[in-house]
């Protein structure tokens, strides 16, 4: 059985939830692998109803795990209102099959905060690649996220996260996902294979077991 840990990863593995960028006319692999599919907020301009339909079409797809990575981001992409009316329709088109949220922000969390407790959504929410300062971090988790921490992160912050709101990632690092748990094992002050089995049971609980092993 192949173990998943990896919550976010460009460079495609069998051990990722591996992520594409999806634009009119893209298609889903059958191939074993498990993916998000979502519209990058860097990507915002633009976007038609058609791919947007689209999106929603391929989200029921048994190795689409989760939507994403979509979001706000105040240093690239569309206008902020035009990116929070793409990435709120990617919010509803996740609690529409139930699956994964996962999410890009840059200094916008103020308003990926306010999105939640409007939406009030049942599906997990997933800030990934997070850098920020712990008293940031804390205040996500009280409103419900969970955070992946890669390659780069604050160590106060792999410190303080609750075990339940804990998950790892490659992103564009080319780094294995077990040397980026060992380092959170480590700012934890924990033994590795602990760390590793926190997040392979966060893992589970997040995709049901449903996630394409082999």
């Amino acid at each position: 059985m192949i173990e998943i840990l990896d919550i976010h990863a460009h460079h495609k593995s069998l051990r990722a939830v591996n992520s594409l960028s999806f634009r009119d006319g893209i298609t889903i692999p059958h191939d074993g692998y498990a993916y998000s599919a979502g519209i990058h907020p860097w990507d915002s301009a633009g976007v038609s109803a058609h791919a947007l339909d689209a999106l929603a079409g391929i989200a029921a797809a048994p190795n689409v795990v989760a939507i994403g990575e979509a979001g706000l981001d105040k240093l690239r992409g569309a206008a902020l209102n035009v990116q929070e009316k793409l990435f709120v329709r990617q919010a509803e088109i996740a609690e529409s099959v139930g699956k994964p949220l996962i999410i890009h922000c840059v200094r916008a969390y103020s308003e990926i905060i306010a999105v939640k407790k409007a939406m009030r959504p049942q599906s997990a929410w997933i800030v990934h690649g997070f850098r920020g300062k712990r008293e940031l971090a804390l205040q996500l988790v009280s409103h419900g996220f969970m955070l992946s921490l890669g390659e780069y992160f604050n160590e106060d912050v792999a410190y303080s996260l609750p075990q339940e709101s804990l998950l790892a990632e490659t992103d564009e690092s080319l780094k294995p996902i077990e040397d980026i748990i060992a380092r959170i094992a480590s700012a934890r002050h924990a033994d590795y294979a602990c760390v590793k089995e926190i997040i392979a049971g966060n893992m589970l609980k997040l995709f049901n077991k449903s996630l394409p092993l082999s």
